[in-house]
């Protein structure tokens, strides 16, 4: 039965698709693009965290960026 699996085109084309795109995603989560996006969206979730925070009557102490950003391992900004 495995080997009758095996031999179906359609599986085989699936199969080396998705290696493709698995590999194709695990390039794009280790680059640069990836890394801006995230910060991009971690700075978006946290100012409407902030804002919510506020808006239910916390507090919130101005100390500043508490975020240290890298850039090939060493801190930047």
């Amino acid at each position: 039965m495995n080997f009758i699996y095996n031999m179906n085109p359609i599986v085989t084309c699936g199969v080396t698709i998705m290696k493709e795109f698995e590999s194709s995603f695990s390039d794009f989560i280790d680059g640069q693009e990836y890394d801006k996006a995230e910060d991009a969206l971690f700075s978006l979730v946290r100012m409407a965290f902030k804002a919510g925070w506020q808006a239910a009557g916390g507090e919130v102490l101005e100390q500043g960026d508490t975020t240290t950003r890298y850039e090939e391992g060493k801190p930047i900004g």
